[in-house]
């Protein structure tokens, strides 16, 4: 009966949105410092920081003004903090990847209609057996070929690179971790159209399963995920035309120009009165010093050409 159908409609529906709630209460709050109040921010004592939250929060007010202005009627569903909190949820938790044209599972229904008139163009003397199966394995053949060659194409002949954005239930709870970066991984699988984690790492039973964010430096780490990695180490390559000496000059300049020591971050980490927000600013700004210090010893010792190095001992 027509009623029963709409009541089954009706029920998986209902079932659909409450799964989706599940989903997103388990997001929950997402503390980025696109929420952070003005004295939040500089206690991260770095003005880039506070700049780059600034011009953000400008593009998404205009972003939603425009769309509310464009008759999508956004404001009388999602009001802005809503729309804040939907952007900051989707960019800390989303993932993107090369995208072909079409799904394979898409492709099935229409590579079964290619061999159906295989068989049939014979059976109603519109073929001979041999030209049907030619035509339908080149057909075949064409349109996976396409699928998966146009987007390489495209990007050899055009530099345009077809990209594919995705928010998955659950997968979007995996932490980074820099143990696993260039190793893990989340893709989508062509072949069987799904999701696919490589964790990069063995996994213990009950164990956390960590994915990669890519090669990311703490300031997008801090602005986008609202989270900062320790040791983040120096990198030598940062030395190309520059001399080590005024490098190591600059680091030390920075350094200075912050309003405490790095023993003093520690102490107040160590304490208990900070609030996560001025926990997570506070680890911000010392992972920042420890940097600047280690890579102006570096700078210095590079510019002193090792000096002590090739002194032998005893």
């Amino acid at each position: 009966m027509p009623s029963g159908g709409g009541g089954g409609d009706g029920a998986a529906a209902a079932a659909a949105l409450d799964g989706r709630r599940v989903w997103l209460d388990a997001i929950g709050e997402v503390d980025v410092p696109l929420f952070w109040t003005d004295e939040e921010l500089a206690a991260a004592e770095y003005p880039p920081l506070v700049t780059r939250v600034a011009a953000q929060r400008a593009t998404l007010r205009r972003l939603y003004d425009s769309l509310a202005a464009g008759g999508a009627a956004l404001a009388d569903h999602l009001p802005y903090d809503g729309w804040l909190w939907a952007v900051a949820a989707v960019r800390s938790r989303a993932f993107s990847g090369a995208k072909e044209t079409a799904p394979f599972r898409s492709r099935l229904g229409l590579l079964a209609f290619i061999a159906a008139l295989g068989v049939v163009a014979p059976a109603a003397g519109l073929a001979t057996p041999d030209a049907a199966a030619n035509g339908a394995l080149s057909a075949s053949l064409s349109l996976l070929g396409y699928d998966l060659l146009f987007p390489r194409i495209l990007r050899a002949v055009q530099g345009v690179t077809l990209s594919r954005t995705s928010l998955v239930p659950w997968v979007d709870m995996a932490n980074h971790s820099g143990r696993v970066v260039g190793r893990a991984d989340v893709s989508v699988e062509y072949w069987r159209d799904r999701y696919a984690v490589v964790t990069g790492e063995d996994v213990a039973a009950g164990g956390e399963v960590c994915i990669s964010y890519g090669r990311q430096g703490n300031d997008a780490l801090l602005q986008y995920f609202g989270f900062v990695r320790r040791g983040t180490g120096f990198a030598p390559d940062v030395v190309a035309t520059i001399g080590a000496a005024d490098l190591a000059a600059l680091c030390e300049l920075e350094l200075a120009r912050f309003s405490t020591s790095a023993a003093a971050d520690e102490a107040a980490l160590a304490g208990g009165g900070l609030n996560d927000r001025r926990r997570t600013a506070v680890a911000f700004r010392l992972e920042k010093k420890r940097l600047l210090r280690e890579t102006a010893d570096a700078l210095r010792a590079t510019a002193d050409g090792g000096a002590g190095g090739n002194e032998k001992k005893g």
